[in-house]
């Protein structure tokens, strides 16, 4: 937290002007990166909430609020089969995965929260709707004639 709070205390920038950080700082962060790992990850610990609102942000463009609100909507559950996330979390065994925010790849829209399997699924087809058609198709047939 120490880092981070002197850090942004000598950052400085405008949208015209890129921010921009003191060499003495840039080289203390080099030359400490063990350090600056661990307080990094104290910081994460003590604020998991900045850290995933600040995750969504960076990544798809909502609020830790936004996804909420769409938990909320959808009920608790997966946007396509229905069904609460079951699959646990690979860093954390002992908790449930949160579910996955689904986004168009081309545009960045988010479509909804998923499931981990129906997260795979629709990305295991590139999310594309023909080979999702022609996977229903082939299941309803039966397989292979």
């Amino acid at each position: 937290m120490l880092v981070l709070v002197l850090f942004a205390s000598v950052v400085t920038g405008t949208p015209s002007k890129p921010m921009t950080e003191p060499a003495s700082h840039k080289k203390w962060r080099l030359n400490n990166k063990d350090r600056v790992n661990e307080l990094g990850r104290d910081w994460n610990k003590a604020n998991p909430e900045k850290r995933k609102n600040a995750f969504l942000k960076n990544r798809f463009g909502i609020t830790l609020e936004d996804y909420l609100a769409m938990f909320q909507r959808q009920g608790g559950v997966c946007a396509v089969c229905g069904n609460h996330e079951t699959c646990r979390d690979s860093r954390n065994p002992t908790q449930i995965r949160a579910l996955a925010v689904d986004h168009n790849h081309e545009t960045g829209v988010v479509r909804g929260l998923l499931c981990h399997a129906c997260n795979l699924g629709i990305g295991s087809l590139k999310d594309d709707p023909t080979l999702l058609a022609k996977a229903i198709a082939y299941l309803q047939g039966g397989g292979l004639s």
